[in-house]
């Protein structure tokens, strides 16, 4: 008997035509499971959901942050774009983030809220929008804002909440009214420009100075359970500045000494810090030099009045407790204990 050759069986992921001498792979995005399949019509096409290489006689499901479509080639073929993701295995497409949520890389798998202060108001965003100036959301997810009431005009973007103004009171000796804001969000630097977006009876505010003895008496008594308030001084090393207000510009410190026709209140000798920011403390009535980082709240006045003269070196009321007549000196009566001018210093020292 002569030699006889032999035929190997053609395999699957493949095709043999007749009298071929190797086979032929199914292309990219079909696959063919049978074994001697003779032609190209027994390469199927790779089923949506899954993705199918040359020669592929099984399917591959698609993974998360892809899809594939019906005849998907690879496994990258189709990525979720930004804003888009897909969080299972076998997807043929890909959803949209929804209100409140976005996500700004391909091939996600979730989406990601929207921090307050933040919003997205359509589907499919990649970035959070900052709620608008006099609006804010204090909540994560959220798809809008909402409006900080009689705050239109505040100069800021991305709020998580409303600065709120407390109880307003008027001064009968600078016809001011004070007002304290208490908010986490602001530096010192964004102080004035919040005072000047608030009104009280259609007077703008400004974050408040102090030019007498007799309004450090006044707001004292308002706002003594206040231990740290800042108000509108500001140093440059050594030389303190109001920054706002009728005395804008006007240095009231020097070298830790109260400039004549001025008025101070210094608890000790001010440590000196650059780029300081002064704060009162309302209930040990004295004044505090630290540093404009961290601003938690300030003092607001509505209206330029100033004391029209200089109270810090007369005797005057501090807390009201008795009654006293002031023979001498105001020829009235008067109510509470008393302080006197130190001279040197222009500060104001205590005695009964």
């Amino acid at each position: 008997m002569g030699n006889q050759s032999s035929c190997t069986e053609c395999p699957a992921g493949y095709y043999c035509p007749s009298a071929s001498a190797s086979p032929v792979e199914c292309p990219a995005g079909t696959y063919n499971p049978s074994l001697a399949q003779p032609d190209i019509a027994s390469c199927i096409q790779c089923p949506a959901g899954y993705y199918c290489p040359n020669a592929s006689s099984t399917i591959n499901i698609c993974s998360p942050g892809y899809y594939c479509p019906p005849g998907t080639e690879d496994a990258f073929n189709f990525t979720c774009l930004a804003g888009h993701y897909n969080s299972s295995y076998g997807a043929t497409s890909c959803g949209e983030c929804g209100l409140g949520y976005f996500i700004n890389v391909t091939a996600a798998t979730a989406c990601l809220s929207c921090a307050a202060g933040t919003f997205a108001n359509t589907t499919g965003q990649t970035e959070c929008w900052r709620c608008e100036a006099g609006t804010y959301n204090s909540d994560m997810n959220a798809s809008s804002c909402a409006a900080c009431p009689s705050m239109e005009y505040l100069p800021y973007t991305g709020l998580t909440s409303c600065p709120e103004l407390g109880s307003v009171f008027q001064s009968s000796f600078t016809g001011n009214s004070y007002g304290w804001l208490n908010h986490s969000s602001f530096s010192f630097s964004d102080a004035p420009l919040i005072a000047k977006a608030l009104t009280w009876n259609n007077i703008t505010g400004h974050l408040a100075t102090v030019s007498c003895a007799a309004e450090w008496n006044f707001l004292c008594r308002t706002f003594g359970s206040l231990n740290k308030v800042w108000l509108a001084g500001k140093s440059d090393v050594d030389t303190w500045t109001w920054q706002s207000g009728a005395e804008i510009g006007q240095i009231f410190s020097n070298y830790n000494v109260c400039v004549p026709t001025s008025f101070c209140a210094w608890a000790t000798d001010e440590t000196f810090i650059s780029d300081a920011c002064l704060a009162a403390n309302f209930t040990t009535k004295t004044w505090i030099t630290d540093s404009c980082d961290t601003v938690n709240s300030f003092l607001i006045a509505f209206g330029n009045g100033t004391c029209g003269m200089h109270y810090s070196c007369l005797y005057y009321p501090l807390i009201l407790s008795s009654i006293r007549y002031s023979a001498g000196l105001t020829n009235s009566w008067t109510f509470g204990r008393w302080q006197q001018c130190d001279h040197h210093r222009n500060k104001l020292r205590k005695w009964d």
